[in-house]
């Protein structure tokens, strides 16, 4: 069988685009949607990791208070314990709104699947007559 090559042209460009300015600000642009995509459809995994990376860490910094304070050199570490409890609390909240999202999102998926069903069955068109 034989190739044989077609030169195509294109058409120059006559504007600059509306939709990409820079690559720069696509890539950020998609980065967002990404990251709110990921929100929506796994929001224990987004909440939970960053929760539990917030605790850790205000554990780690609790522990490392602790150590200092225990080998009797606490007074110049309190900066350490401040911080540790506000990454501590934000951990517990994250944990907390991780739950709670995911409820949501289960709850969303159910009432999609009984309006799925529902317009199936034709139950929307029974309570309109009967």
């Amino acid at each position: 069988m034989a190739v044989l090559s077609v030169p195509i042209r294109t058409n120059p460009p006559l504007r600059e685009s509306r939709l990409v300015r820079t690559t720069s600000d696509y890539v950020l642009r998609q980065s967002l949607t990404l990251l709110w995509v990921f929100m929506i459809y796994k929001p224990r995994r987004f909440f939970g990791f960053l929760g539990l990376g917030a605790f850790s860490l205000g554990l780690l910094l609790g522990v490392r208070f602790l150590y200092y304070y225990f080998i009797g050199h606490g007074q110049g570490h309190v900066q350490s314990l401040i911080l540790s409890s506000i990454l501590l609390t934000i951990g517990f909240q994250l944990g907390l709104l991780a739950l709670v999202a995911d409820l949501i999102a289960v709850n969303r998926s159910i009432i999609e699947e009984v309006h799925y069903r529902l317009r199936k069955t034709g139950g929307e068109d029974r309570e309109k007559t009967g």
